[in-house]
């Protein structure tokens, strides 16, 4: 068989696959293009502030066909012209930036979106620092309070309180950027962010407490609640309920026997130590009263005097007031009443003795004023004696005076 018999049969495989590839292109042109163009996004950004601590915010435009799937490799490098391969992969359209990618800048691209051309946004960056602010306990317990903000440097940092965080046997005086020194911060003040992250340690002080001991007396004893730094003010508290019987309360001492009491809302020094406070007492004098009597008054009230008097004290004696007896009228007072015993006059005095006292009124009845005849005058009178009669002038019980007569002078010889 010659070549030109056989060659129409050897070109019949070729006309096929020529056949298959034409309808392959044929359904991609169809098919795949038209999607392309006509659903598939066309572009992808950034947004949001670069810098550490901040998020970035992917956003492809338009969206992808329903029921697709972005997917995004973030590229971090130190410029935007030579890329590293991808530090990300995420299905999240949100890039947290961390403190490691300062002074980088950014990019992302998108893929895997129904078959889509992948997508890459413009260059972010570079990556701003910012810093963080963490606190430290210091010795203390509890939970230190946590701050999740990240600072650029000048930022105003509010510092926070110690919440649940103590040390027993200290205050909580703020927070120091060092452990054991330095201007405590505190909490609710203000910080200016420097270029690095900063650490707060808590500072504490040593406090100490007040108690009061009763020292003999009864009832309850004060109780002071506070803890107080060295060289702090105390007030001290008053008695309240305690007392002892007999004995008079002065106020505290730092000893149970000796010392100088401090009164009651006068102010000590706190020092070093704890401090107990021991109630002072000083026997309580004994009192006396004074009582005034009526002694058979038939008007008014005997004065009262309120007062307590110690032996020593001066009295000074009320008058009768509204004391009234008919017929009779006030001379003073008795210790007795009938007179016989010490006689005081109104507004007089006298030294309270160690028993109480009563005073009597004392009364004299009204009568007629007595008076005396004048005596005879000198022209009037001879120098013979006088010479009376024996009869006798008795006074009469009307307590009338008794009348003197005179005798007739006698011749001379």
């Amino acid at each position: 068989m010659s070549n030109d018999d056989r060659s129409p049969a050897r070109s019949q495989p070729a006309r096929y696959r020529l056949v298959l590839i034409a309808l392959t292109l044929f359904l991609a042109v169809s098919v795949c293009i038209p999607f392309a163009s006509a659903a598939c996004p066309t572009s992808v950004a950034l947004s949001g502030t670069p810098r550490v601590g901040q998020v970035l915010t992917a956003t492809v435009s338009p969206s992808a066909p329903s029921g697709t799937n972005y997917d995004f490799d973030i590229y971090y490098d130190s410029s935007c012209i030579v890329w590293r391969g991808a530090l990300q992969d995420t299905t999240s359209n949100t890039i947290l930036l961390g403190s490691g990618t300062t002074g980088y800048y950014i990019h992302v691209r998108a893929h895997d979106m129904g078959g889509c051309v992948p997508l890459y946004s413009s260059c972010v960056g570079p990556i701003a620092a910012a810093y963080t602010v963490t606190y430290n306990a210091n010795g203390g317990s509890g939970a230190v309070p946590t701050d999740s903000t990240y600072y650029p440097t000048g930022a105003s940092v509010t510092l926070l309180p110690n919440g649940t965080l103590y040390r027993n046997g200290y205050a909580f005086n703020g927070w120091n950027l060092t452990t054991t020194r330095g201007v405590p911060y505190a909490a609710g003040s203000t910080y200016t962010m420097g270029s690095s992250n900063a650490v707060f340690y808590a500072n504490w002080s040593r406090v100490y407490s007040v108690t009061y001991n009763a020292n003999g007396g009864s009832g309850a004893v004060p109780i002071d609640s506070s803890l107080y730094r060295n060289g702090a003010p105390v007030t001290l508290l008053p008695n309240g309920t305690l007392y002892k019987n007999g004995y008079t309360f002065n106020g505290w001492n730092l000893t149970s026997t000796t010392g100088l009491p401090y009164t009651a809302g006068s102010t000590y020094t706190m020092g070093s130590s704890n401090t107990v406070f021991y109630a002072n007492w000083s026997l309580t004098p004994a009192t006396y009263t004074v009582t005034y009597h009526g002694n058979g008054n038939d008007g008014g009230t005997a004065p009262i005097d309120s007062n307590l008097y110690n032996s020593g004290n001066t009295v000074t004696v009320m008058t009768e007031g509204s004391l009234s007896l008919t017929d009779y009228h006030f001379t003073g007072w008795n210790t007795q009443a009938d007179g016989g015993g010490i006689p005081y006059a109104a507004s007089s005095t006298f030294p309270m003795g160690s028993s109480n006292v009563d005073l009597y009124a004392q009364w004299a009845r009204d009568g007629p004023v007595v008076t005396e005849p004048p005596l005879p005058s000198a022209a009037t009178v001879s120098s013979e004696p006088l010479r009376f009669s024996s009869e006798l002038h008795t006074l009469q019980s009307s307590r009338s005076l008794p009348t003197l007569s005179r005798l007739p002078l006698r011749d001379m010889h």
